[in-house]
Order: structure tokens, then C-alpha cells, then sequence
């Protein structure tokens, strides 16, 4: 994938006290069909709820979002609650 259509995302961007912040930003979040999860530090319930709202709002608009390089808390998360799937990742490492 062509790095200039990648978005990476902050380090706080799926944490409680960030999310809301991501949620304002979806529309400019999508405008790249990727988002680089590497350099998240932290993510919780927000965060996740977020990464399913980008994914809904995305196949809402026919597009598709490919989530790239999460972070083994954030995956681990996303598997604790049963989303990983969901978001392209396998379900089991």
C-alpha cells in the first residue's frame, strides 16, 4: 500500500478520554483507505468502539478501511471482546 494513503494514528487516539475527539474526526480518518495502528499506546472500550463505528461508517459510504499494525494490547483487546474479526483481524494469534 502506497504510504501517502495511509493515516496513522496518535498514540492517545483510542483511549476514553480521546475517542470523542476520533469520533468528530471520522470523516477525515476515512478519506484514507488505511489507518496505521502502530504507534497507539493505549486503547480501551472507546477506542474499540471507535474502530467499529470507522468500520461501519466506512461500509456505510462503500468503502473499504483496512486496519494495519495493531499493537498486541490493542489486538488483544480486540479478541477479549470478540471484535477482531470483524475489524479483518483472525480471531486466535
Amino acid at each position: 500500500m502506497n504510504p501517502a494513503t495511509v493515516f496513522a494514528l496518535a498514540p492517545d487516539s483510542l483511549r476514553f478520554d480521546s475517542a470523542a475527539r476520533g469520533f468528530r474526526q471520522i470523516e477525515d480518518w476515512l478519506r484514507s483507505p488505511a489507518l496505521d495502528l502502530a504507534a497507539v499506546g493505549e486503547a480501551d472500550s472507546a477506542g474499540v468502539a471507535l474502530l467499529l463505528a470507522l468500520q461501519r461508517h466506512a461500509r456505510q459510504h462503500q468503502k473499504t478501511l483496512t486496519l494495519l499494525n495493531p499493537p498486541p494490547q490493542l489486538l488483544g483487546l480486540l479478541r477479549f471482546f470478540g471484535v477482531a474479526e470483524l475489524l479483518g483481524f483472525t480471531a486466535q494469534p
